[in-house]
């Protein structure tokens, strides 16, 4: 599944912000996060929603019970995992 619904919102900015800090850590430099509030650069898993208690984000968790069947929901809600 892919969302980019934030990233569209912040394109401009985010594009020229990965470029920065992709150059900037491919240099060894320091770099900044001013669009998003974790590096996007080399970021195969970037930030979709507040981070939980559990360190998943809310878009990830939405994810993966969307991934779920009803008989595997009723499954992990009974603790049986």
């Amino acid at each position: 599944m892919i969302t980019n619904k934030n990233f569209t919102i912040t394109q401009e900015d985010a594009s020229e912000e990965l470029k920065e800090q992709s150059r900037k850590i491919l240099d060894g430099e320091e770099h900044s996060n001013n669009v998003y509030p974790v590096q996007i650069a080399f970021n195969t898993l970037p930030l979709a929603g507040d981070i939980l208690e559990n360190n998943y984000s809310e878009e990830e968790i939405i994810f993966l019970w969307n991934a779920f069947t009803q008989q595997e929901i009723d499954y992990l809600e009974e603790g049986k995992y």
